[in-house]
């Protein structure tokens, strides 16, 4: 089964499409409508909690890209990326402050499954004033934001689709369970209760097709300010049901923070 992918889908197609719910909406019921606006603003409340300032030397973060495919045997998970992000210094310097980290990653999805190496360099305006800080942050964390992967059946192209609408936001504080190899280390990172406290947001995206048929995706997002900044967005994850030999396959497309250091 084939998959291709909307990247840049959450802080790239909400902007583009934040008007996209008009009046020309399909009778079925999926839910609440809401805007892709609102979706992008409480996306970026949760990662104004995040401080880039709070960034050092040595921080790293390990990702797991996966794919689950729920079938009458049961459910088949596999493993599509896989990735470390370490942050190899942190420099102040009068204007601005300067970070340069390494990113290695593989894909899974590949034959040779080579390690890919990618040196990152960002700068971080000095946080002057309250609101200019806020503005930096908010521009400095669409830049560094994991983009959400929304899975599509290999024949669906984006010239297919004819309209987006956005449904049933809602916005919670959860408490997570750190990942396994967190509660693994005797101190638990430093993380005192053993847990994390999160806004978990969730919404879900409706493609409308050309042949009159939709395609419903549910998005979960978990931000965390109490992890390394780079772990901020601890897991995102999108679940739909995908045509596959005249019967729908329900499939989970995940990628999750599994492992961080301050």
């Amino acid at each position: 089964m084939r998959f291709s992918y909307l990247v840049t889908f959450a802080l790239g197609l909400l902007l583009t499409l934040v008007n996209s719910c008009d009046e020309g909406a399909p009778e079925e019921n999926f839910g609440p409508e809401t805007t892709a606006e609102a979706i992008y603003k409480s996306q970026v409340e949760s990662l104004l909690k995040l401080d880039p300032f709070a960034v050092k030397k040595g921080q790293s973060v390990h990702h797991l890209e996966t794919q689950e495919i729920v079938t009458s045997a049961g459910p088949i998970k596999n493993i599509v990326k896989e990735s470390t992000f370490e942050v190899l210094d942190y420099e102040e310097l009068d204007i601005s402050d300067v970070i340069t980290a390494l990113e290695k990653y593989i894909d899974y999805r590949e034959e040779d499954q080579y390690t890919y190496e990618i040196k990152h360099v960002y700068y971080l305006g000095k946080k002057a004033t309250e609101v200019s800080s806020k503005a930096n942050i908010q521009a400095f964390e669409a830049k560094l934001a994991p983009k959400s992967l929304v899975p599509l059946d290999g024949e669906i192209d984006e010239e297919q689709i004819l309209d987006v609408t956005f449904h049933n936001l809602k916005k919670t504080q959860v408490v997570m369970v750190p990942p396994e190899k967190v509660l693994k280390d005797g101190r638990c990172r430093d993380l005192s209760p053993c847990e994390i406290k999160a806004d978990l947001l969730t919404y879900d995206v409706v493609f409308h097709l050309d042949d009159g048929s939709s395609q419903s995706h549910q998005l979960e997002w978990y931000f965390s300010h109490q992890v390394p900044f780079f772990a901020g967005v601890l897991k995102q994850c999108a679940t739909t049901l995908v045509p596959s030999n005249d019967l729908r396959v329900l499939v989970k497309q995940c990628r999750e923070v599994i492992d961080f250091q301050f």
